[in-house]
């Protein structure tokens, strides 16, 4: 199973970026109906879209619906980035949603051995996206725990800018593990207030304030995203 989101900043609409992460998220339905991969889709209800995947289930939500919301609203501190339209607490908000919303596919779906994330745009970064994609039939090959890529070999957790010890755009686990990303996730949350970061940030905080133990491996923002060692 695969769980993604296009939930949209409620002060910014345009309307280019919705489109190319519509175009995105087709390439990766297409290709992952063709290895009967189920995917999950949380959709913003400002958004009117009919797909026709077989293998696509979408979801009605709005960004006050997330518990990361709940959670981040009162922030009076929010992390700079190079990207003032990714700075803004609803930005962080629906980023730090991804493992929130994998759990709400995961109680609704007890029986599922394994739930992967994968945001919405992630055939924005590879060259070779049909090829990559195909590499996900192997999800059933993963280890216990929550299988995450990154580029940072150093455990940190530096907060000034995003901490890259994680890429934010993949990661997979079973049913256990992803409550347990979400237990931690939100006591990350709460103890950093009044600060809103970064998914990436609060993972690399859970790791090295909150003893969280991923199975890391070396996967940048390209194709070896998805180079996850299998068993």
């Amino acid at each position: 199973m695969i769980v993604s989101s296009l939930i949209v900043q409620r002060d910014y609409h345009a309307s280019q970026p919705i489109a190319s992460y519509i175009e995105r998220f087709s390439l990766l339905c297409e290709e992952l109906e063709k290895i009967s991969i189920p995917v999950t889709l949380f959709q913003d209800r400002q958004i009117s879209l009919q797909w026709n995947f077989s293998n696509l289930e979408v979801i009605p939500i709005s960004i006050e619906d997330l518990c990361s919301w709940q959670l981040l609203k009162k922030a009076t501190k929010i992390m700079v980035s190079d990207n003032p339209k990714k700075n803004t607490l609803d930005y962080h908000a629906i980023m730090n949603a991804k493992i929130e919303l994998c759990n709400r596919v995961a109680y609704a779906n007890p029986n599922l051995q394994r739930i992967s994330w994968m945001d919405c745009g992630i055939t924005h970064v590879m060259k070779n996206p049909r090829s990559t994609i195909r590499k996900l039939s192997g999800l059933d090959k993963l280890s216990k725990g929550i299988t995450i890529p990154g580029t940072g070999h150093v455990k940190s957790d530096d907060f000034v800018h995003p901490n890259w010890r994680f890429s934010g755009g993949f990661f997979s686990g079973d049913l256990e593990s992803l409550d347990n990303m979400w237990r931690l996730s939100r006591t990350a949350l709460s103890q950093v207030m009044p600060v809103a970061t970064w998914e990436v940030n609060i993972w690399a905080y859970m790791e090295s304030k909150l003893g969280w133990k991923p199975n890391w491996y070396y996967g940048n923002h390209n194709d070896s995203i998805l180079d996850f060692p299998i068993v």
